[in-house]
This record gives structure tokens, sequence and C-alpha cells, in this order.
């Protein structure tokens, strides 16, 4: 008997059914169809929020009591990030390689120019300090980026260095500047004049959050489309050594989206998946998971970030461990509590194996490597989806490839056999 997967949209027509999170009310604002991109708050009532309607109308909403009510901004350019190195200064990137510059708090912005393309875009920004700060460029030109260090008099296009520049975050106590995108990372000494770069888990293509909970563990979330069985794929990336290799834990499908550590223990992540009911999968947008061991385990939580039909997720950002903000299409959740309870109802905990089993990639063509650390007096098998063993090999070195082009395309288990642990992961050959 097949089995279907259904694809739902869940309706909920009251905020009090999120349970400890709660939808921020800024329709007098702007308009619903605009998508608000990225967040900055300054302490636990005053913020930030920028965003875009279209390419040519940018939205910038603030908010002095803790989101109760909004004033708005209008700009030429839809806006994708935001920057504040101090309480007065700030930055706001987006479309036709727009930067804004802000001197008051955010109450005006004054456009910077650049020396780019009117073309590019601007897609993300980062100031250590108000004089010195980044922008990625998206769609041009080159392999370069944007760098100023006289608070955006002038701009340099620097191209000298391959730098992956999707997302940046900074550590001011080692004074470590570090940068991701889908295709990988790169690792700043010295305040971006010269960079070195390091390589992350290849099958990635989108990079949608970074964030360094100290000075050598980060975590980044990347998704990719990769089509039957699943549209968007998603995965939490690991590292514990400053980026020079990075670790998955991965997801069978769905996209993982906005992700912060407002402490070293304490994260949150909105991603997409699977819920089974009646024994046939249903795909759920807008699921909210909580780590409180430094994402060994990620725990789901009762509450979603989906209103009306419509998932958030395009951003997160906690103020504290306990207050947490997620952005999506004119909607903005809040938690005041660390969003309530652990799911009772749904048996979700995703366990970071990363430090001694992982595979790559997941979903595959049929060709992935298995990384395991301790592969001394180890096997490993695999089997298909009928449970027949079709192939066993014991391990001789950290890093195994396995070619599965000559069965079938489907599902399989690989199964990892140590001597005093026995670890199964499914895998998906399409």
């Amino acid at each position: 008997m097949c089995k279907f997967i259904i694809y739902i949209t869940l309706l909920i027509q009251s905020t009090a059914l999120f349970g400890q999170w709660t939808v921020i009310d800024t329709s007098k604002t702007h308009s619903s169809g605009v998508l608000f991109t990225d967040v900055h708050f300054f302490n636990d009532t005053t913020g930030i929020v920028v965003g875009f309607l279209d390419a040519n109308t940018g939205v910038i909403i603030k908010t002095s009591d803790a989101g109760e009510s909004w004033s708005k901004t209008t700009v030429n350019s839809g806006l994708l990030a935001i920057c504040f190195p101090s309480r007065d200064t700030g930055y706001a990137v987006g479309y036709n390689k727009s930067i804004f510059k802000t001197i008051d708090g955010g109450n005006t912005w004054i456009y910077q120019n650049a020396p780019v393309n009117p073309l590019y875009w601007a897609y993300s920004v980062f100031f250590i300090n108000n004089d010195t700060g980044f922008v990625g460029i998206k769609n041009g030109p080159g392999y370069g980026f944007l760098k100023t260090y006289d608070g955006g008099q002038n701009w340099i296009n620097d191209t000298s260095f391959f730098v992956h520049h999707a997302h940046f975050d900074y550590r001011k106590s080692s004074n470590i500047l570090y940068a991701i995108s889908g295709g990988g990372g790169s690792k700043s000494l010295d305040k971006g004049n010269t960079w070195v770069n390091y390589n992350i888990p290849p099958y990635t293509n989108t990079s949608v959050s970074l964030s360094f909970i100290n000075d050598t563990t980060g975590f980044a979330t990347l998704t990719k489309n990769s089509g039957t069985p699943c549209y968007n794929y998603g995965g939490l990336i690991k590292t514990k050594d400053g980026g020079q290799t990075w670790h998955e834990t991965p997801y069978d499908c769905g996209g993982v989206w906005a992700m912060d550590f407002p402490s070293e223990e304490i994260g949150y992540m909105v991603r997409s998946g699977y819920d089974t009911i009646n024994e046939i999968p249903i795909f759920i947008q807008g699921l909210i998971y909580k780590t409180l061991d430094s994402g060994k385990n990620w725990h789901r939580m009762d509450s979603m970030a989906n209103y009306n039909g419509i998932p958030a997720g395009e951003k997160m950002i906690c103020t504290d461990t306990n207050t947490c903000y997620i952005l999506g299409y004119g909607i903005i959740f809040k938690t005041t509590n660390g969003g309530g309870t652990i799911s009772t109802s749904v048996k979700d905990t995703i366990k970071d194996e990363i430090n001694e089993f992982n595979i790559y990639p997941n979903p595959n063509n049929g060709n992935f490597t298995l990384e395991i650390e301790n592969f001394e007096n180890t096997t490993i098998e695999i089997y298909n989806n009928l449970g027949q063993l079709i192939l066993k090999n014991n391990l001789i070195q950290n890093l195994t490839t396995i070619d599965l082009t000559k069965f079938s395309k489907g599902m399989y288990f690989v199964k990892v056999n140590s001597v005093n642990k026995v670890i199964i992961e499914k895998i998906v050959y399409h």
C-alpha cells in the first residue's frame, strides 16, 4: 500500500493558539505583503525591523515599547539586512546596491553611494564599530564585497580575497570576524583586511543564518532545493574549531531557516518538517525547536510560527534567553518566557551525533561520504528499504566514500557498528 505525502497549511484563527508565542500587530504601519527580513533590538523595549514590499519599496519600522506600537519610515529600495554597531549609528542595505545610514537611532536615514552597478543587491551588512564595516554584494561584482573604514564616507570594492559574505558574525573578545555563504566560509583576524577560507558540507547552496556562541563554537543553518522526494532539504551545521571544519546535523526533508543563540547553552531555530498522522507524513511549516545544551539536543516546542496559514522564519533574534522575535510576511512573533513548553504530544527531539557520525550529502545522487571520528573496530552496513543487507565494509579511515549507483534509487539505511554503540541513519538516493 502506497503512502502519500500530504502538504497542509495550518489555519490558526487566534493568537491564543500559539501558546507562548504571540503575534505583534504591525498592520497600521505596513501592507500585509511586506516581507520582514531583519531585526535589531537595542534593549528589551527598543528595536528596529526592516523589510520590503518590492525591489523599489523598503520599510523600516521602529518600536520603543517592546512592539506595542510602531513608527514607520519608507525608503526607495527594498531592504534585506540591518546592523547597529552602536545605539545611534546603524546601517540598512538592500536592492539596487542600496546602503542607508542613520546617526539618530533609526529616526532618519541617509543614502550612501556605493561604487558598484545599481543592478547588484546589497544583501548583508556587518559593522565592527561605527566606522569599520562590510557589505555583501549579490550578483556581482565578481568575488568582491564592500568595506569602509570611515563610517561609509568611502566604500572600497575589495576583490583581493574570495570572501563568503552572505552572513557575518564577530567575536569581539578575540577580534575574529566570521563570514559564511552556501558555498563556504571565510575568517579574518585583522578586521577584514585579510581572509582565509574554509569548507562547509558540500551539498548546501544557501546560507540562512550564522551564530557563534564562543570563540571557537558556531552554528549555521543552510538549505537547498533538492526536488523529489524533498522540496527543501536543510541542516544545521556546527564547528568546534573556529570554522576550520564543519559537521552537519541532518534532517530528512524541510528547510532550516532562522536560528539564534542568546547564550552558550540556549538556542532556538525555526524549520519546516514532517509530522505523522495515521501513518501519513504531513508537511508542516514554522516548527520551533529549542536547545538547552549548546545544540546537542533540539526539542520541538508546542507553539509554531504560523499565523492564518502564513509561516514565519525569515529571521530570528533573541534579546535574552527568554525573549525572542521571529519575522515573516507581515508577521512578527514574540515570546517573553522562553517559547513555552517542550511538546508533549509530539516526541520530536533531534540529537546531535556529529561528534561521531556524519553523512553528506543526504539526499544524494548515489555517492556519499561517511565521516566518523573513531573508526577503529567499526563496520558499516547498508540496508535497502526491504531490510536486505546490500553492503558491508570495515572502516579503515575517518572519511569513507560509498557508491550506491549500481542499486536502485530510493531510501536506504546506514548502520554503523562500533564497540559500544550502534547508530542507524536514513539516507535518500535520488
